[in-house]
């Protein structure tokens, strides 16, 4: 039972880490974008 609860809220957390670092990336992705195109004008 207790293995059980474990794995969720392992699984839980994963997924939570997981959508963090999506929304990092895309962050990142829009900065980088727009500091490119600054430097091109």
């Amino acid at each position: 039972y207790g293995v059980a609860w474990g794995s969720v809220l392992f699984t839980a957390g994963a997924c939570i880490l997981l959508l963090c670092d999506k929304e990092q990336e895309e962050i990142y992705y829009k900065e980088k974008t727009i500091y490119t195109a600054a430097s091109t004008t």
